[in-house]
C-alpha cells in the first residue's frame, strides 16, 4: 500500500502544482499585458503632449515676435484718435491675431499636463493677458507722444518677463519629453 499512497501523494502534488502554475502564467500574462497597455498609453499620451507642446512654443514664439514688432512701432500703430472705432477694431484685432493662437495651444497643454508643465503655460498666458489687456486699455485713451514713448518701454521692459516665461515652458517641456513612458511599479 505505500506505493499506492506514494502514486496517489505524487498525483495529488502533481496537481497542486500544475493548478499553481496555470494560476501564475495567467497573472503574469495578464500583469504583462497591463504592462504593455500602460506603455502604449503612456507613448500616446507623450505624442499627444509633443505635438501640443510644439504648438504652444511656436505660437507663443510668433505671438511674442509679434507683440514686441507692434510695441517697437506703438507710436506709429496706435489709432490716431481714441474716438476712431474703426482704426480700434483694427488694432484690437491685430492683438487678438497675435495672442490668440498660443492661448488655444495652452488650453491643449493644460489637458493633457503633467502640472509642471501646465503650471508655467498658465503664468506666460497671465503675463500675456495683463500685458495686451494694458495695451489694449491704453490704445482706448488719447495720449501724448511722451506717453506712448513711456508706455512701450514699459510695455517692452515687461516682455522680458514674457520671455523668461516661455523659456521656463520650453525647460518643462525638455524634461517632461526626457522620460520614457513606463509600466506601472505597483504589485
Amino acid at each position: 500500500m505505500s506505493e499506492a499512497w506514494a502514486a496517489i501523494i505524487a498525483a495529488i502534488a502533481a496537481g497542486f502544482f500544475g493548478i499553481g502554475g496555470i494560476l501564475t502564467g495567467i497573472i503574469v500574462g495578464r500583469r504583462q499585458t497591463m504592462d504593455q497597455a500602460t506603455v502604449e498609453h503612456g507613448q500616446w499620451l507623450r505624442g499627444q503632449r509633443q505635438q501640443a507642446y510644439l504648438a504652444f512654443l511656436a505660437a507663443a514664439g510668433t505671438g511674442f515676435n509679434g507683440l514686441a514688432h507692434l510695441l517697437i512701432q506703438l507710436d506709429q500703430r496706435l489709432p490716431s484718435s481714441p474716438n476712431d472705432a474703426a482704426e480700434l477694431v483694427t488694432f484690437v484685432l491685430r492683438i487678438q491675431e497675435l495672442t490668440l493662437p498660443a492661448s488655444e495651444a495652452a488650453e491643449s497643454i493644460e489637458l493633457l499636463g503633467p502640472a509642471s508643465v501646465s503650471g508655467p503655460t498658465k503664468e506666460w498666458g497671465m503675463l500675456m493677458y495683463e500685458l495686451t489687456e494694458e495695451l489694449r486699455q491704453f490704445a482706448t485713451a488719447g495720449h501724448s507722444d511722451e506717453e506712448v514713448e513711456a508706455k512701450k518701454q514699459d510695455l517692452l521692459n515687461r516682455m522680458t518677463g514674457l520671455h523668461q516665461k516661455q523659456q521656463a515652458v520650453f525647460e518643462r517641456v525638455r524634461q517632461v519629453l526626457a522620460v520614457p513612458p513606463q509600466p506601472r511599479l505597483e504589485m
